[in-house]
């Protein structure tokens, strides 16, 4: 994922065979901690950015 600007929550269940819920909850847990940034709103966020 490294070398992508943006990733979408659907990739991430695809690749990491993660539920939607989990894969979603790790996504915000590593967004507050800083390590990502997320843009958009509940239906169309996205990851722009790996800190």
């Amino acid at each position: 994922m490294a070398d992508k600007e943006e990733v979408r929550t659907e990739q991430i269940v695809s690749q990491l065979a993660l539920t939607e819920t989990t894969a979603k909850r790790y996504l915000r847990q590593l967004t507050e901690l800083g390590y990502l940034e997320a843009h958009g709103g509940n239906r169309n966020k996205r990851i722009v950015h790996f800190l």
